[in-house]
């Protein structure tokens, strides 16, 4: 059961202002919490980083159902995972914890926190959740998303859970994204600058 979300009304003004002229080779502000409510409005002092949970995936882990040892056939196996689980599309923005996840599926931000928590569980260091928007359809239309950011061999991709996107992009010019924000288990920052034209 979903038990917090997140208004986002505050920054997203000023967000968009500084990240609306591109996707990629954004700068980042370190920032500590955003303001976070219960079904009922109460006010919890509960970070974004405590949906990222990696030791809560290491049973997955433990099983052995990844057998790829070169890291991206890896993370492609760990995306499938995910994307098996059920997507359930939640109107009211209420987040999942791990387990909750695990047991009974999410939409994208269910999945990028239960992705980043395995990768980073196997040792990925550099996995960020990036909350912004991505331009669908054909008229491009700019949407909100929640999508995984990793770095590897100072490369950056992006890792989808939806079942409609392709698994693993390099994260390049013109790829639609538009991140607000991002975040792991240690850490968050907010877009304050994007030198890429979209």
């Amino acid at each position: 059961m979903k038990n917090y979300y997140y208004y986002y009304f505050l920054i997203i003004p000023l967000l968009l202002s500084a990240c609306s002229t591109g996707n990629i080779s954004q700068q980042f502000s370190p920032q500590k919490n955003l303001t976070v409510f219960n079904k009922r409005g109460e006010q919890r002092d509960i970070s974004l980083k405590d949906f990222i949970q990696p030791k809560e995936t290491q049973a997955i882990l433990d099983k052995n159902i990844f057998p790829s040892t070169a890291d991206l056939y890896f993370i492609e196996e760990v995306i499938h995972f995910v994307k098996t689980l059920p997507y359930r599309k939640d109107s009211s923005d209420f987040w999942n914890y791990v387990p909750e996840t695990l047991k009974n599926g999410g939409d994208c931000e269910d999945k990028a926190h239960l992705l980043a928590s395995l990768l980073i569980q196997s040792g990925f260091p550099d996995v960020y959740v990036v909350k912004g928007e991505i331009k669908q359809g054909l008229l491009k239309i700019r949407k909100g998303h929640t999508w995984v950011e990793l770095t590897l061999d100072h490369k950056k991709y992006i890792l989808e859970t939806l079942p409609t996107k392709k698994n693993i992009r390099k994260s390049l010019k013109n790829c639609g994204y538009f991140p607000f924000f991002k975040y792991n288990d240690k850490e968050i920052f907010y877009c304050i600058e994007s030198k890429i034209d979209a």
